[in-house]
């Protein structure tokens, strides 16, 4: 599912991996996007995916649990 946001891109991390789009404050913007989205299945589906993969790559318990692992091993 692609990432829709209306105020929030945590350090652009949407704009720069391309998982959706990150209106700045504008409604307009977030309503045309979400709009955008409807009409193309297509493009849903890509942009979907890659959000799926960024989640998976980034925040998956494997990748989280591996970089606990390296911080813990950099304390002892």
């Amino acid at each position: 599912m692609p990432v829709l946001s209306l105020n929030v891109d945590p350090d652009a991390k949407i704009a720069d991996n391309d998982i959706g789009v990150a209106a700045d404050g504008s409604m307009e913007r977030l309503i045309e996007a979400a709009a955008s989205l409807w009409r193309d299945p297509e493009l849903r589906a890509a942009i979907g995916e890659r959000a799926r993969r960024f989640v998976e790559d980034v925040h998956s318990p494997r990748v989280v649990a591996d970089r606990w692992v390296a911080l813990l091993d950099e304390l002892i």
